[in-house]
C-alpha cells in the first residue's frame, strides 16, 4: 500500500492481538508439548523462507519480541520490518556496515563486521531462536 501524501510504501499485517513469541514462551514454555514446539518452529521457519524467496529483503532484526503469536489459530506472523532493507543496498553510504538488531540473535560475522546482514544472517537468527 502507498501512502499517498509521502508516496512511501506501507506494510499492512493482520493484527496479532496476542503477545510475541518471546511473551509466549516466557510463560508457557512448560506447558507446550515438543511436537507443537516444533510445529511453530516449522511454520517460522516457512514465514522467512517466504520472505526470502522474494528475493529482495533481510529482516536485520529477527528475533522473538518480533514474532506476533495468535494462540487462538496457532500462527505466528513475523512483524517489525522496519530495519528491513534491499539485499545489499545502503541508501546513506554504500561502504557503511550498519549494525542493528538485538545482540544474541546477529550473526557473528555480522557483528565482527566482516559481512553485511544477508539472508544467511537471518537464518543465524532462526537457529537461535529454535535453541
Amino acid at each position: 500500500m502507498q501512502d499517498p501524501e509521502a508516496h512511501s510504501y506501507m506494510m499492512v499485517l493482520k493484527y496479532a492481538k496476542d503477545e510475541n513469541l518471546r511473551e509466549y514462551l516466557k510463560n508457557n514454555f512448560n506447558n507446550i508439548n515438543w511436537k507443537q514446539k516444533l510445529l511453530n518452529l516449522q511454520e517460522l521457519s516457512l514465514n522467512l523462507k517466504n520472505i526470502h524467496k522474494l528475493d529482495i529483503v533481510v529482516h536485520q532484526d529477527f528475533h522473538p519480541g518480533n514474532i506476533s503469536y495468535d494462540f487462538k489459530n496457532n500462527n505466528m506472523y513475523i512483524s517489525d520490518f522496519g530495519l528491513s532493507k534491499l539485499i545489499g543496498a545502503n541508501p546513506n553510504n554504500p561502504e557503511k556496515k550498519n549494525l542493528f538488531g538485538v545482540l544474541p540473535y546477529i550473526a557473528p560475522e555480522v557483528l565482527s563486521g566482516d559481512e553485511e546482514y544477508t539472508k544467511a544472517a537471518d537464518v543465524y537468527s532462526f537457529g537461535i531462536i529454535a535453541y
